[in-house]
């Protein structure tokens, strides 16, 4: 898929003015990423390792072009971060440069970067609809932009305290990330638990209209909850589903 494809799958979402922008911005992004230097790190990647170093390097390096530049990635970075892609790519090539002259250097760089990198695609492992129904897309983006500032601070000479901010910054992000998930998925488990518990009581309820209307009710939320489609409202569903758990409660204490 071509840079422009990607991007244009985003912008048939939008209205007129902002497709239009977003279309803008493929065509000079595009004109960036044929300035960089992908084609240079491309061709270091085909040479032969001459030691440990060099292919770690390699291999973070084919990591890093993939991620960078790979299909659907003007989707992952905030737009200000896609502007500096040449000085991303930049840093892949000074890291395989690193391992040449350097090689015990290298591996050390080369296993924070890939600790960082790990620790960026454990949190974000979740499913994405998820995230898009809690409203984290953004945070997501912004974490994708904090994890290439760290590895471009890891791969520029003379940074020092700056990269040590850089990662500081990004598990710091990461784990906030966490927190919303893990606080999310509870809420769920709480839900859910609501429903089965107000199943079991619309079911000791008197034969008749009521207890079928309120048991189908409660059986059809705890099999679609929650729902992560396109526009999901997690906080409309949880009030939907203790709101049936009170009509059922309801109805009990009148038997």
């Amino acid at each position: 898929a071509t840079l422009e494809e990607d991007m244009s799958h985003a912008a048939e979402a939008l209205d007129f003015e902002s497709a239009a922008r977003l279309r803008d911005q493929a065509v000079t992004l595009r004109a960036e990423i044929e300035s960089a230097s992908t084609d240079e790190v491309l061709d270091r990647l085909k040479q032969g390792a001459r030691n440990l170093a060099a292919a770690g390097a390699q291999r973070l390096a084919a990591q890093d072009l993939d991620r960078l530049v790979g299909t659907g990635w003007p989707g992952r970075l905030p737009w200000a971060a896609a502007r500096k892609l040449d000085a991303d790519l930049d840093a892949v090539g000074r890291r395989l440069d690193l391992a040449q002259s350097k090689p015990a250097d290298a591996q050390r760089l080369g296993e924070r970067a890939e600790a960082l990198i790990g620790e960026y695609d454990h949190a974000l492992s979740d499913d994405q609809r998820l995230l898009a129904a809690l409203g984290l897309t953004r945070a997501t983006r912004e974490l994708s932009a904090a994890l290439e500032d760290a590895l471009l601070a890891l791969g520029t000479p003379g940074t020092g305290a700056s990269a040590g901010f850089a990662e500081a910054r990004l598990r710091a992000g990461l784990g906030a990330l966490h927190k919303s998930i893990a606080a999310a998925r509870a809420a769920v488990r709480a839900t859910v638990d609501r429903l089965v518990g107000a199943r079991e009581q619309a079911r000791r309820l008197r034969p008749g209209p009521l207890r079928e209307r309120l048991l189908g009710e409660v059986e059809q939320l705890i099999g679609g909850f929650p729902e992560l489609g396109l526009g999901a409202d997690l906080a409309a569903q949880h009030q939907a589903a203790l709101a049936c758990c009170d009509r059922v409660r309801a109805a009990s204490a009148r038997v």
